[in-house]
Formats: C-alpha cells, sequence, structure tokens
C-alpha cells in the first residue's frame, strides 16, 4: 500500500512526489511515456525568483531572455523595459525534478499509462495496465491533455485555449518577440523565441484553430522575408484558461494544469505548478493522522490554492476576454501608448515575469491607461468585475498579489 501515488512526472507532480517522499511517506510517481520529460510541448521561460526558489541547476538554463519586443499589427516595434525570464531546457527540468523525487525516495514508474482510479473502502486503486495499484491518496498532475481527472469526478478547468509551436529560422532575431494582431491571434499573441545553438520557437495561444493561427503566422513572417526553413512540424495542445472548480475529491486531488493552475496571462504553469505541489504537500502532511489522512482536511487544499492566486487568475482571464473583442487599430493605439515615458517607468520598475497584478494596477493609476482601459470595457464588457479592477488601480488602492496571501 502505497501512502501517496502521483500520477505524471512533469514539473508539479515531481515537485510533490519529491516534498512527500523526503517526509518518510511510501511514494510512488507514474508516467505514461517511456521517459521523462519527453515528448516536450513547452517553451520553457520562466522567471529568475522560480530558478532561485527551486535551485534549477546550471544546466537546465538555456539563456537569459532580457529583450522583448512587442510588435503590433501594422508592424510597429516597441521594447518592453524591465521584462526578464530565462529560457530552460524542459526536458532536462523534468528529468532533473524527477530524479530528485527518487533521490528522496519515491519509487518511479515509467511506460505505465493509469487507465482509471477508483475509491475501494479506506484507499484508492488505480488501474495501470494489467495489474492494480493500492494507495491512501492519489495526486493527478497530468497536464492539460488528459481526461482523467474528469473520468474521476474532477471539474475541468473553467476554460481551455489551444497552443501551437514549431522550430524554424528566422532571420534578425535580437531577442523574443511577441505580435499582436486580429488576424493570426484575436485577445492574445504569438511569437518568435531565440534559442542558442538551435533553431528559434515559433508559437502562439488563441482560444481555437492554432494550428491555422500558425499558418497565419507563418504567412506574416513569409512575406517580410524572414521565415526560413522549419526543421519540425507544428505541436498542438491545450493549456487552461481558469481554475478548476473542484481539485479535490476525497483521497483524490489534481495539481498543476489538470487543476488549472497556470497564468492566464500568458498560459506558462510550471512556476505555479510547482508553488502549487508545496501546498498541497504541506497540506498531506499536516493531514496525517494515526497511519492514514483525513480526507476533510485535504478540501483545504482546494480553499488554500485558490485564495492566494484567484484574483491574479482572474484578472488574466478577465484581460483575455477584453481583448478577443479589440481591433487592429486600438492594438496599435496601445501599442503606441508603450512609448510614453510614463508608462515605460511603471514597466521598468514594476514588470514581473510571474505576478502581473500589482503591475496591472500600478498601470492602472495613471489616467491615460485609466481612461483606455474603461473605454474597451464600457463597449465590450461592461461588467463589474472590471469595474472593480479599476478601481484598485486608482492612487491610494491596495496593490494585490498572490506574494502577500
Amino acid at each position: 500500500m502505497f501512502d501517496l501515488v502521483v500520477v505524471g512526472s512533469g514539473p508539479a507532480g515531481s515537485r510533490l512526489a519529491a516534498r512527500v517522499a523526503e517526509a518518510g511517506l511510501r511514494t510512488l510517481l507514474v508516467e505514461e511515456h517511456e521517459q521523462v520529460g519527453l515528448p516536450v510541448h513547452c517553451t520553457g521561460i520562466v522567471g529568475e525568483e522560480m530558478l532561485r526558489r527551486y535551485a534549477v541547476p546550471d544546466p537546465v538554463r538555456a539563456v537569459c531572455l532580457d529583450r522583448f519586443d512587442v510588435i503590433s499589427p501594422a508592424g510597429r516595434r516597441a521594447r518592453l523595459p524591465g521584462v526578464h525570464a530565462w529560457l530552460i531546457n524542459r526536458r532536462e527540468l523534468d528529468q532533473s525534478l524527477a530524479s530528485q523525487a527518487v533521490q528522496r525516495g519515491a519509487e518511479l514508474l515509467l511506460g505505465t499509462p493509469v487507465e482509471a482510479v477508483k475509491p475501494v473502502a479506506h484507499h484508492l486503486e488505480l488501474v495501470v495496465k494489467d495489474r492494480r495499484v493500492a494507495t491512501r491518496l492519489c495526486a493527478l498532475a497530468t497536464g492539460a491533455m488528459s481526461t482523467l481527472p474528469q473520468r474521476c469526478g474532477l471539474k475541468p478547468p473553467t476554460a481551455f485555449w489551444q497552443t501551437a509551436q514549431l522550430r524554424a529560422e528566422v532571420a534578425g532575431l535580437a531577442g523574443a518577440e511577441v505580435y499582436l494582431g486580429q488576424a493570426i491571434t484575436p485577445g492574445s499573441f504569438s511569437y518568435v523565441v531565440p534559442v542558442p545553438g538551435e533553431t528559434p520557437r515559433l508559437g502562439l495561444i488563441t482560444r481555437s484553430g492554432a494550428w491555422p493561427a500558425m499558418r497565419r503566422f507563418l504567412d506574416r513572417l513569409e512575406k517580410t522575408g524572414r521565415l526560413g526553413p522549419m526543421v519540425e512540424k507544428a505541436t498542438c495542445r491545450r493549456i487552461p484558461m481558469g481554475p478548476s472548480p473542484r481539485s479535490v475529491r476525497g483521497r483524490l486531488v489534481a495539481v498543476g494544469d489538470a487543476a488549472g493552475q497556470a497564468k492566464t496571462t500568458t498560459g506558462g504553469g510550471i512556476y505555479f505548478g510547482m508553488m502549487c505541489a508545496d501546498l498541497l504537500a504541506d497540506t498531506i502532511l499536516e493531514a496525517r493522522s494515526g497511519g492514514d489522512f483525513l480526507p476533510g482536511r485535504l478540501a483545504g487544499y482546494d480553499r488554500l490554492w485558490k485564495k492566494r492566486f484567484r484574483t491574479e487568475l482572474r484578472a488574466g482571464y478577465l484581460a483575455r476576454r477584453i481583448f478577443e473583442h479589440v481591433d487592429d487599430r486600438e492594438l496599435e493605439e496601445l501599442a503606441g501608448m508603450l512609448e510614453d515615458p510614463e508608462i515605460r517607468g511603471v514597466l521598468a520598475r514594476e514588470a514581473d515575469f510571474d505576478c502581473h497584478l500589482p503591475l496591472l494596477t500600478s498601470l492602472l493609476r495613471l489616467p491615460s491607461v485609466r481612461r483606455a482601459a474603461l473605454n474597451l470595457a464600457g463597449r465590450r464588457f461592461p461588467g463589474a468585475a472590471l469595474l472593480a479592477l479599476v478601481q484598485r488601480g486608482r492612487p491610494g488602492a491596495a496593490r494585490p498579489s498572490w506574494r502577500k496571501t
């Protein structure tokens, strides 16, 4: 009998397994693929804070990204001041974290898809291949593509968006480029990221139709004469946009993308997933009682992570809802605002790759930004939620941050 079985050896799953195994619980980490970290679907851009907090080894760090250019529908280019991030080797990251879990006492089972998780008396049984595995608790860290959490009775995240990514040569690439425009990705963005010694990565996020959007993005680059040979076909997947209404059911829990623990602004889920894995590990260790676990105490994990990140996730999702309806003329105007010295000053001081709401509220303190936000909201999304966000941006208002909860 295992104390905990973690399904999925991505960053959130491996981090959880390492924490719980280190505390002396018998832990099994199950991965459906034959090798940890493959296939890779993630661009792999993270903030400096995550690398420090989790002591990510140097071989995982590919390069520091200190130049992000926003490119408007008409080709206007504006450099974002104050934005710094790291491009990591996602395969190496996953393998490093899984190795840490094993070193701390977890067992690792590869090439083993989990078909079902069934409650039996005071434990759970996992149906894997031709046998069953008994465990007191099970954490699903299966990512956004798996339907296993929903088949087990957990509620899916609020919404799913689609991503597409491939590798292709791009001429004249001096840093990361972020493209805006209704013709390609309404309410979202596409991007090109340089990779030292390798072919650049091209990708996008959109509500639907990721592959047609990628074709349009490639056409745009080709028309400017910058697109070179492609070295791989596009891979498409989905990412969560909003938290799962229910990430705990008895002895079964979800963590990472499976629970909707991803930034609703950029779609990045590595750091959020690992932080939530720590919250879940703390909850599990506190729930121990007489050799078993009290399922009632596990429910606190759902409340805990949502209390910490709910405001940030809601604000990002709301921004996406609004920007879905912003036309290219208005995007040009917004891109032009990035040249305003006052706005650039706020960006330079407060840009944060992981925690976006404090920056948004600081920008909304500027009269020009507040007027633009209310203008967009009043015509497209006249909801109390946005007005509340604008109120937070008024001088003297508190600046919410998940770091303070």
